[in-house]
């Protein structure tokens, strides 16, 4: 045991006594504790979170989680653990410690966790988070956890009760160690140390190691078979540095017979004036049998309880239920209660927590209802947290945060799972350092209503037009605060003042802003993200403070304010940024407020989509509410039924908004805006509506899509919609970077297209390895129908920088309409054309053979400057500074040699690819007139040839009129939709009743040329029943070789109209048998 003598005779020498019990390892699981399943995880410096998969073969053990972080420049973190099987977490024990000789303070930190577990788990996922100690560089810090099950536990009173343990300790030598003292004969022995530095540690003498996380972290057990007295906890360790230890003891399962208490679900939620059960289970332990007395409390008070049956008998080795109702009534306050469920038998009594949450569709009283934040590291582009909600009518601020920007600007944008429809309020930015000159923090304040209560939102703030070229991303943030009782029509108070902003350079970020209002909320976000702590100034209380320089205050106004000063305490110097603004309270003049579901339609042109309009009182409004919808721009036909509501005292009435399109409606998206008047009051409400359509568009970009991820990833994934179907969809996978020559990329979707690598380059990045570090390659695929959030990805291999084990990469994801899908690409040998150099003007040349193409191209710059467009080439994408673009144009002859360039506002190394897609042959149309038996018969339609699915669909009008008066004798445009097999033509025919002789139009359209055309003649369904059958064959067949005034000649079947009825006529109807017939 490597230094225990040295702390025996510490000790000793300070008149202490210990006793060493003798060590074993459990031989019988019955009889003492055994460890039953472990996993441990690490995770990098850029991390808030880390998880790990844990599994266990046994039923009622007890789970222990260490949880640690390290190199943490902050002086402490708060740990927090939750996993996928619902246990109820809690903190044991905790110790910080240095981790190295500058700081002078406590850099690395260890927590013990614990939750009992009633059944086996499987494949449970993990996850420990870390708040309050992300080093400013990173967003995040080395954080991890080590995971492990003991069965043959105590399961009600698991652990020792000894008052020495758990024991925590930190130091400085070469022998981590703890003392503990235990009062039981036979316990399990634990212990977890940390020494982040070196990966020196080891397991103590007469310890067995449980988890060992290369030897910076360790955890290690024994059994005792006696009481210990300052027993030594100690670990093996190969350097004398700074460490930190943490000992605690496990009792064994109690062999008399006893019983367990457990509930299901452990967590209830509740909408006031309802209820809701969870059934408790009570279990024999050790043969216990007899009769458990239930109790159930609830702290505070609020909800009703019962539980039926109140008296369980249980039987030996078995096990009982009760269920007990949890009821409400709407006057029950929302927010969260602890209900504890005690079962007594004999002396024996335990007890199971369930924790409820009432929740109301009402509104509150004006306050914050719920709040949630999330930070994450320096190579995202966006950021989630999640958020539920005790109140309906809820107003949702978000506060979107980026720092360490090297751009000047962000664009924010904020979207969440449950629909809501968000409206940037406000922004500020301002200086991180005192050495680029320019504003590097931002921050952006975002707002939306939310009708229901949330549950669970996953709401997701995304930065772009700021990542920082080193990382391809940037530290990023969001803030989510829930405000109750705001005016949900007008929620900010309508003071010109704000929302206010400011920044600055001090310890005390301040503002001021003036309301107008009796009753109003100020609230305020701010950031100082390089050193110090930002707490609430005077009269604010605190909504959330992250201990890394962001904080929200607020306090509630009861009077117009003028020049009110909104401040925070900094216990540092630096500059900083702050947004203030003031909610205004609800009205409580009866009133109406307007929803709709869904928000959101994507339709396809020529049919119709609805969204169900509901109008509420609020404030016992009565009364009849007119609604008006409108569209811009000009496109899609609105209907409202009804177009007026009446509306009840505390209800609510609903009219369907049906939104029609046809085929002529242009392709794009559409703002509706419904508006509810009644007298004065008026209200409105939104719905975004996506027109697209399955056939083929016009040569050109239909849409595009791009995405960046760090440096630690191998894949990159970007969402694409398109407004057509049958598009051609172009793909340019990049990756930056590398420490290998050459990269292997894939690509993958969600709709299952099949991708085609197309072309690839690779370039110098650097002037120091003298070998090509940045690739870019092209894939394309056809997609036959219109794409829905189709997700792509691209993954790359081969290529992993050894410090990473990942690398830069991304992808620019474009989709052209119009496209040749038969054979994509120009035939030209020069394409694709590809080229890399060191220069400021990335520059290709290729050529073309077709008289109309696409040129479109890809550039990567990815260390510094912006790419742009170059001369008579449009836009797709540009993210730069430092990555990379996208451009195109539309050629209208064949070329030679044509420059596809960049503008570069950096000399440096580049790559570029450069293709050429061909134009879809034009689609098949028909424009003919014909005069038979005295009737002009006029056809216009056109067609689409779809070749992968083999099918054409179109319309074609048709209109006959008397070829002497004139007289319109029957018009009709025909929807066609058939397909052609293995065949190269696709024919039908039209009935055109224009007289006492029925006419036929036979029309072809052939996939090979693209050409349509039609022939007229006396209809060969002679019968007109649908169908050229047999018996319309036969019958011409028949009447073969009859002339006018036989007695077998029929005139219908003269179906060329020559007087007889000759091979012609037989052959037509030989030809047209079984076409479809439209009529």
């Amino acid at each position: 045991m490597k230094g225990t003598p040295i702390l025996l005779a510490l000790i000793l020498l300070l008149g202490g006594s210990f006793s060493l019990p003798s060590l074993s390892h459990a031989s019988n699981p019955s009889a003492t504790p055994t460890i039953d399943g472990s996993s441990v995880q690490g995770c990098s410096h850029f991390t808030n979170s880390c998880s790990t998969l844990f599994s266990t073969s046994s039923s009622n053990d007890i789970v222990i989680v260490y949880t640690s972080e390290s190199l943490d420049l902050q002086a402490s973190c708060s740990f927090s653990v939750k996993d996928t099987a619902g246990l109820s977490w809690e903190m044991r024990a905790a110790v910080s410690g240095r981790n190295d000789g500058t700081t002078g303070s406590d850099r690395d930190q260890i927590a013990e966790f614990w939750a009992k577990s009633a059944t086996p788990l499987s494949s449970d996922n993990i996850t420990e988070s870390i708040l309050g100690c992300a080093s400013y560089q990173y967003g995040g810090e080395y954080n991890g956890l080590m995971v492990f099950g003991i069965s043959g536990a105590n399961f009600n009173n698991p652990f020792d009760p000894n008052g020495s343990i758990p024991a925590s300790v930190s130091g400085y030598n070469g022998t981590p160690a703890s003392l503990i003292s235990t009062s039981n004969p036979s316990d399990m022995i634990l212990g977890v140390a940390l020494q982040s530095t070196f990966p020196v540690l080891s397991a103590g003498s007469g310890f067995t190691l449980i988890n060992g996380d290369g030897g910076y972290m360790v955890s290690e057990y024994a059994i005792v078979n006696s009481p210990a007295t300052s027993f030594p906890v100690t670990f093996g360790d190969g350097a004398n540095w700074y460490w930190e230890v943490i000992a605690d003891a496990v009792q064994a399962a109690n062999t008399a017979p006893d019983f367990g208490l457990s509930a299901s679900p452990s967590s209830l939620t509740i909408t006031a004036g309802s209820s809701g059960t969870s059934t408790v289970t009570v279990t024999s332990v050790n043969n216990f049998t007899g009769t458990v007395d239930l109790q159930a409390t609830v702290t505070p008070a609020g909800p009703s309880l019962n539980l039926n049956p109140s008296s369980v008998p249980v039987p030996s080795g078995g096990s009982g239920s009760s269920v007990l109702n949890v009821s409400t009534t709407n006057a029950t306050a929302p927010g969260f209660y602890k209900l504890t469920v005690t079962g007594t038998s004999g002396s024996s009594s335990h007890t199971t927590a369930i924790l409820v949450t009432i929740v109301s569709p009402a509104a509150g009283s004006l306050g914050i209802d719920a709040s949630a934040e999330a930070g994450c590291g320096h190579d995202t582009n966006s950021c989630s947290a999640t958020l539920s909600t005790l109140h309906g009518y809820d107003l949702i601020i978000v506060y979107a945060i980026e720092s360490l920007d090297l751009q000047t600007s962000c664009n924010f944008s904020v979207n969440d799972t449950a629909g809501l429809y968000w409206t940037l309020r406000g922004s500020a930015s301002g200086r991180n350092d005192g050495t680029t000159g320019s504003n590097r923090d931002q921050i952006a304040e975002f707002w939306a209503a939310s009708p229901g209560v949330l549950s669970n939102d996953i709401i997701t703030e995304r930065i772009s037009g700021c990542a920082s070229i080193e990382y391809g991303g940037e530290y990023n943030d969001l803030i989510v605060v829930a405000v109750s009782g705001a005016n949900l029509s007008n929620p900010f108070d309508p003071n010109n003042s704000l929302p206010g902003s400011a920044n600055g350079y001090s310890n005390t970020p301040s503002m001021t802003l003036s309301t107008s209002n009796s009753q109003d909320m100020i609230i305020s976000a701010a950031q100082q993200t390089s050193y110090g702590t930002l707490t609430p100034g005077p009269g604010f209380t605190q909504i959330f403070l992250n201990g890394a320089g962001l904080a929200v205050e607020y306090q509630t106004a009861n009077s117009p304010q003028t020049n009110l000063t909104i401040t925070y305490v900094d216990d540092t110097t630096w500059y900083w940024e702050i947004i203030g603004d003031a909610v205004q309270a609800a009205s409580t003049t009866p009133d109406f407020t307007l929803t709709t579901s869904p928000s959101s339609l994507t339709i396809t042109a020529g049919s119709s989509g609805t969204s169900t309009v509901t109008v509420t009182s609020v404030n016992n409004f009565t009364g009849t509410v007119d609604l008006q919808a409108t569209v811009t721009p000009a496109g899609p036909s609105l209907i409202l039924n009804p177009s007026s509501v009446p509306v009840p005292p505390s209800g609510s009435e609903s009219s369907v908004l049906t939104i029609s399109t046809d085929n002529t409606t242009s392709l794009g998206f559409y703002t509706i805006t419904v508006t509810g008047t009644s007298a004065s009051n008026s209200r409105s409400t939104k719905i975004i509506v996506t027109v697209v359509s399955p056939a083929p568009g016009p040569l050109g970009i239909d849409s595009s899509a791009e995405a960046i991820c760090g440096h630690n990833t191998n894949s990159c994934s970007a969402t694409l919609s398109t407004l057509h179907g049958s598009d051609l969809v172009i793909v340019y996978t990049m990756e930056v970077l590398d420490l290998q020559t050459s990269c292997n990329f894939s690509v993958n979707d969600t709709a299952g297209l099949f991708w085609t690598l197309r072309g690839s380059v690779s370039g110098r990045n650097d002037g120091t390895t003298g070998s090509d570090r940045d690739q870019v390659a092209e894939f394309w695929a056809v997609s036959p129908s219109v794409l829905s959030s189709d997700i792509i990805t691209e993954s790359i291999s081969g290529c992993a920088s050894f410090e990473y084990g990942g690398e830069y990469n991304s992808l620019l994801v474009v989709a052209v309409a119009g496209a040749n899908l038969s054979s994509p690409f120009d035939p030209d040998v020069s394409l694709p054309a590809s080229a890399s150099g060191y220069n400021n003007t990335p520059t290709l040349a290729l050529s073309t053979s077709n008289g109309q193409d696409l040129i479109i191209s890809a550039g990567q710059q990815s260390s510094y400057g912006t790419l742009t467009p170059g001369p008579g080439f449009s836009q797709i994408f540009s993210n730069g500074p430092g990555w990379s673009a996208e451009e195109y144009q539309t050629v209208n002859a064949p070329q030679t040699n044509l420059t596809v360039t960049y503008v570069d506002d950096t000399t440096w190394y580049w790559e570029i690819m450069g293709d050429a897609v061909q134009a879809a042959p034009p689609d098949p149309a028909v424009q003919q007139t014909v005069t038979f038996d005295g009737v002009t018969v006029s056809l216009s339609g056109n067609f689409i040839i779809n070749t992968t699915s083999r099918t054409v669909t179109g319309t074609i009008s048709v209109t006959a009129t008397n070829s002497t008066t004139g007289q319109t004798l029957f018009s009709k445009t025909f929807t066609i939709s058939l397909g052609y097999g293995s065949r190269s033509t696709a024919r039908f025919m039209l009935s055109v009743p224009a007289g006492s002789s029925w006419l036929g139009a036979t029309c072809s359209i052939n996939a090979s040329t693209d050409t349509a055309s039609c022939v007229v003649s006396r209809d060969p369904d002679v019968d007109h029943d649908g169908v050229i059958s047999l018996l319309d064959v036969s019958q011409v067949f028949l009447a073969y070789g009859s002339s006018t005034g036989d007695a077998r000649y029929n005139p219908s079947l003269d179906l060329y109209g020559y007087g007889t009825v000759n091979l012609f006529d037989a052959s037509l109807a030989a030809i047209d048998y079984g076409l479809p017939v439209f009529s």
